[in-house]
């Protein structure tokens, strides 16, 4: 599942984050070129009603490791490695006129390296190579394990603007697995209050004082996301998130080795980030989670049997994020 859009790679390169949550189809790992970062994520059902019973919750767990190796000479180079746990409650689900056996877990682990060189006029370079696994039985088969490798070039300030060109190979994309694909876009800064990062295919708007509040809107053939975020006293931050995600796995149990497992879901969501040291953050969240499916297709949004449907319910959230 992990791994890539281009645009999400995008906004992460240009939009550091401080608080990393679960990262859904087309999130990959940052060079890092500052701090040690270990982070932690986990999302839980909350069950909707005392009057209801689920045999167990739809859980979501993400830890992550980033360590900065190198930095000089415009170099920056940096090792990322992640696990990510979907527990989806049960273990056999009807696909299609089967019903299939998934274990306890899907998970998606990671291994990669990062190197990204800054040029004298502005423009950049990055790299990243990782060796992923995305099933419920990791690394146990050649099929659902693989290398995945970007390559993205950033231009040098043009008056307002910027271009940006990649390329990308993935086998678990969504699209156009285990192909060679290429993006292009544009950064797009008129003033300091507006951003828009633009092109094939992706967009981001943002707009607002980042030292105040924001909005935020990402759309990509992979979901869509729109966030207002405000500082509140006492170096608090307030966000409310609505948006769509998938995860996607190369589940073992498949026939076709092209099929991808997806898990789809709508949330929304209040959280409260709060840095309680100057090396530890924090962040604590409510929403409710609807529109949930797991479905079975080569091509993503277009299953090949009738879609299984999750209950929906609310959830909670807590992230903790450690820099050194």
């Amino acid at each position: 599942m992990f791994k890539k859009l281009f645009f999400l790679f995008l906004l992460c390169q240009l939009t550091p984050v401080s608080f990393s949550q679960a990262a859904p189809l087309g999130t990959i790992p940052t060079v890092e070129d500052r701090n040690l970062r270990f982070i932690f994520d986990f999302r839980s059902d909350l069950w909707s009603s005392p009057y209801s019973y689920k045999s167990s919750p739809i859980r979501l767990l993400q830890g992550e490791v980033r360590i900065p190796l190198y930095r000089d000479n415009g170099w920056s180079v940096s090792l990322d490695a992640s696990d990510e746990s979907l527990s989806l409650g049960r273990a056999e689900y009807q696909l299609g006129k089967e019903s299939v056996f998934l274990n306890n877990a899907l998970l998606t682990q990671s291994i990669g390296l990062g190197a990204k060189k800054d040029f004298a006029n502005g423009s950049s370079i990055s790299f990243f190579g990782s060796y992923t696994t995305a099933s419920e039985a990791p690394f146990e088969a050649d099929r659902d394990t693989w290398v995945d490798g970007t390559v993205i070039y950033q231009s040098h300030l043009i008056e307002n603007h910027r271009w940006l060109i990649a390329v990308d190979r993935s086998q678990n994309r969504g699209i156009e697995n285990g192909r060679i694909f290429p993006y292009v876009g544009v950064i797009y800064e008129p003033e300091t209050d507006f951003r828009a990062v633009f092109g094939f295919p992706f967009l981001q708007l943002r707009w607002g004082q980042p030292e105040t509040r924001k909005v935020l809107f990402h759309l990509t053939p992979f979901g869509s996301r729109v966030e207002l975020e405000k500082n509140l006293p006492d170096d608090f931050v307030g966000k409310i998130v609505l948006g769509m995600t998938l995860h996607s796995y190369l589940h073992s149990a498949r026939v076709d080795d092209n099929d991808r497992l997806y898990f789809q879901e709508v949330s929304i969501s209040g959280q409260i980030r709060k840095n309680v040291t100057t090396t530890t953050g924090v962040v604590f969240g409510l929403g409710y989670a609807f529109e949930r499916h797991l479905y079975e297709t080569e091509v993503v949004y277009s299953p090949n049997s009738k879609m299984t449907r999750i209950d929906n319910d609310f959830f909670g959230r807590l992230g903790m994020e450690f820099r050194l």
